[in-house]
């Protein structure tokens, strides 16, 4: 039986940063999200959830350049509520349907392909809760076996995804990068640069 993996992308905040949607914003011709969208979709991620916040414009968009059978929007009609509300919405779809989940950022577009491809291809290996790391630092994307999907519907909405891995840090699996470039994430508009010096 196929071990199936989901994706959740986070893709609900409201860029306070941002004069605009930073997700909408076009950098060589293409908005921040498209580049996070068309890595996933090139992955060997079976199915992915968009969470969605109140951006008519950002999901107008994503209905309209990413009609794929893998995608599949769902809304967070209180994304005030913080990032963990919206990873609730996603894990919910998931549950009884997927092995293991990849949580993941829509702000943070460099993470190519192929790294998505080599964290599930730990997973797989180990069946472990996998982390992308540089250095002393973990990033997104995170990858959880279902066993862990109830630990985050118990998390409170002003509580972070980091709570689960501090609490199976045994069962945390780092995988060891060399460019932390792959794992920027866009907060600003200085931050746009990256597209330019990959």
């Amino acid at each position: 039986m196929k071990y199936k993996i989901s994706g959740i992308l986070l893709a609900a905040g409201e860029s306070k940063r941002f004069k605009t949607n930073k997700l909408l914003f076009k950098v060589k011709d293409n908005p921040i999200i498209y580049y996070s969208l068309k890595n996933l979709i090139s992955s060997q991620i079976d199915k992915i959830f968009v969470v969605l916040g109140r951006d008519e414009n950002l999901e107008n968009y994503v209905k309209k350049e990413f009609e794929h059978k893998k995608i599949e929007i769902l809304k967070n009609e209180n994304p005030e509520k913080g990032i963990i509300s919206s990873v609730k919405i996603g894990i919910k779809k998931c549950k009884s349907k997927f092995n293991a989940v990849l949580i993941h950022l829509a702000d943070m577009p460099f993470v190519s392909t192929d790294v998505i491809n080599k964290l599930i291809y730990e997973l797989k290996k180990t069946k472990k809760i996998i982390v992308p790391k540089v250095k002393d630092k973990i990033f997104h994307p995170r990858i959880f076996p279902e066993k862990y999907f109830d630990e985050f519907l118990k998390l409170k909405d002003n509580e972070s995804g980091k709570k689960v891995i501090e609490k199976y840090k045994k069962e945390v699996m780092e995988i060891e990068f060399e460019d932390e470039n792959f794992f920027k994430d866009i907060d600003t508009m200085e931050d746009l640069r990256f597209f330019y010096v990959k």
